[in-house]
């Protein structure tokens, strides 16, 4: 008794027509390729690609390797008549990694240097900050906040020299200068 083959849904019947692409790709090869030799060949470039997808692959997800800190050491020279002091809550060095669009960028606090507290009614001040993130720094200045407003800041006296761009670098320290002039307050947000 013979028993009856039964065919998967990947496999065809003896009686199924093989397409002419393969009836032409077989007489160039020589060789009786049937369905089930193109699909171990369709496994076999699968599994190839997925190999070389993966000696490819470096380290992944991996945070950069940690390139260490450094410090902001500044002066700050204040010129003109200064604002009453009811306008005055808060008064800090902010360095930013970024040029900011509004005062909503004031929450990218990961992205920012801020200095404690500024003495006020003076003529000249002067910070340090150890411990910063590396790298450069594209919009820095005084900041005061001038209401109770969580996002009641403004800057009064930026970094200019050097188109106003410093950098740190890891176990050194940066010497900056600031003139705020309250008669001549910088544009908020800056001009592109």
């Amino acid at each position: 008794m013979q028993r009856a083959r039964i065919y998967g849904p990947f496999e065809p019947s003896p009686n199924t027509t093989i397409p002419k692409t393969r009836r032409i790709v077989a007489p160039l090869l020589k060789a009786d390729i049937t369905y089930s030799t193109i699909q171990g060949m369709k496994c076999t470039w699968i599994i190839f690609l997925f190999a070389w997808t993966l000696a490819a692959c470096d380290h992944g997800l991996v945070p950069p390797q940690f390139s260490g800190t450094g410090t902001i050491s500044g002066s700050i020279e204040y010129v003109g008549e200064w604002p009453p002091i009811e306008n005055l809550q808060d008064l800090r060095f902010v360095g930013m990694r970024f040029v900011p669009s509004d005062t909503s960028d004031f929450l990218q606090l990961n992205q920012m240097t801020i200095s404690p507290g500024l003495q006020k009614l003076v003529d000249f001040d002067s910070f340090e900050i150890n411990e910063v993130t590396t790298g450069l720094y594209l919009y820095s200045g005084v900041a005061q906040k001038f209401d109770t407003d969580l996002l009641s800041w403004r800057p009064i006296g930026l970094y200019t020299n050097d188109g106003g761009v410093f950098s740190v670098a890891p176990n050194e320290t940066t010497v900056i200068h600031i003139q705020v002039d309250f008669n001549n307050l910088p544009v908020f947000p800056p001009t592109k």
